[in-house]
């Protein structure tokens, strides 16, 4: 395999963990509904 490829590989890897992690602390914050979730 490439170096490219690899790179590649590793920057939708990052983008893929980065996206998961928002998508959870959004779902973390609408179940408490205690924060000011509706600023962010």
């Amino acid at each position: 395999m490439k170096f490219s490829q690899l790179f590649v590989l590793l920057i939708i890897a990052l983008h893929f963990v980065v996206a998961q992690g928002l998508l959870f602390e959004d779902k973390v914050a609408k179940g408490t509904g205690t924060g000011s979730g509706t600023g962010r």
